[in-house]
């Protein structure tokens, strides 16, 4: 599996090279900034697509009773797409793909987020914590909940189904499959806040190739500020 990460501004930049229904679809999106995700997200999907022999424009893609995006049937590759303050990063391989992108920004009512998103072994853990370390420890568990959930593809109705024990270092959510989750913290991706990446792989021995876009082009090298690296095994409930 591969993991491409790119500032949205400069994928979207490339966005006459898709077929014209995704250009009319994209001028529906009020928001700018929907708009350019929306761009760049497909500008990287159809990138990896040719870099993997995909040789034809972009298809048309379906979409889960969720709103998860699919690829045709009879293209042989699974993807999911997460941004976040000016970045966006997109998971491609051969099977259900999962990934989000969060930055550790101060929160409106800390307490009470957590006490409601988190499990007790969760809050145990965060609770004994510098307010720092609990804002960063929390982003990096929350994203490991929003990536599982794109697996499944149910999204945030799915919340409370979820959950992770740091102290067995194991993660679920209801209907996805067992496997892994790897979390990469950048500490200046964003120039304001360190931030979080999680992706999900079905085999707990699989590694994603990450891979960078710059001027243009797909680099197969990691972000050189990728720092913390921490994995959790996900497990069926």
């Amino acid at each position: 599996m591969q993991i491409l990460i790119s500032r949205i501004d400069e994928a979207a930049a490339l966005a006459d090279e898709l077929p014209e229904p995704y250009l009319k679809k994209a001028r529906e999106f009020s928001s700018p900034k929907r708009r350019s995700s929306f761009l760049a997200g497909r500008v990287l999907l159809q990138r990896l697509l040719k870099a993997h022999g995909f040789l034809s424009p972009l298809p048309a893609l379906s979409l889960s009773e969720h709103g998860k995006p699919y690829l045709p049937k009879d293209v042989p590759w699974f993807f999911n797409i997460t941004h976040s303050q000016g970045f966006i990063a997109l998971a491609f391989g051969k099977c259900e793909q999962g990934i989000d992108l969060e930055a550790a920004k101060p929160r409106h009512d800390f307490t009470g987020v957590t006490q409601r998103v988190l499990t007790k072994a969760e809050l145990a853990y965060i609770g004994s914590m510098k307010p720092d370390t609990a804002l960063d420890e929390f982003t990096r568990l929350w994203t490991v909940r929003e990536c599982l959930l794109k697996v499944t593809g149910r999204g945030l109705g799915g919340l409370s189904g979820t959950g992770c024990d740091p102290n067995t270092q194991s993660a679920w959510a209801a209907g996805c499959p067992e496997g892994s989750v790897t979390s990469l913290r950048f500490d200046a991706l964003s120039e304001r806040f360190p931030m979080w990446l999680t992706y999900f792989a079905q085999s707990k021995e699989e590694h994603a190739e990450l891979s960078c876009f710059e001027e243009g082009k797909i680099v197969r090298a990691a972000p050189k500020n990728a720092a913390t690296k921490q994995r959790m095994s996900v497990i069926s409930k």
